[in-house]
């Protein structure tokens, strides 16, 4: 007799460092907004959390060339796949892809560029550049 599985098979796509990552962000980026205001109980902490995302930044930017195989830009941001992605997308039959298709890997670059640029206007705001 053989072991039948008991409910839906769990597939891990992204490993611990990159899930970590996910969620240290989520709550670094929360913790920033709601301390976004003077005077707020939470004000002091918004600094902090401006120095967090920017470490985190950096993590993922190096885990994007050394981490696993899905965590890896070479693996979501060949150019050469973002037209055929398009071109099955717009005509309905998009491949399901596991991690980041084409337009999501270009996605996840443009949020990592806003939440870079949103520390870095921050830094110099608090350097009084």
């Amino acid at each position: 007799m053989t072991a039948q599985p008991v409910g839906p098979a769990t597939l891990r796509v992204w490993d611990f460092p990159i899930r970590l990552f996910h969620w240290l962000l989520v709550a670094t980026i929360l913790v920033a907004f709601l301390s976004a205001f003077e005077g707020n109980p939470l004000a002091p902490w918004h600094q902090a959390a401006g120095w967090v995302a920017a470490v985190l930044i950096v993590f993922r930017l190096v885990w994007g060339f050394v981490g696993g195989e899905l965590a890896r830009f070479a693996g979501f941001l060949r150019l050469r796949d973002l037209g055929p992605h398009l071109r099955a997308l717009i005509g309905g039959r998009a491949n399901p892809v596991l991690g980041h298709n084409p337009l999501g890997g270009r996605a996840i670059v443009g949020l990592l560029v806003l939440v870079a640029g949103t520390v870095a206007t921050g830094a110099v705001v608090t350097q009084g550049g």
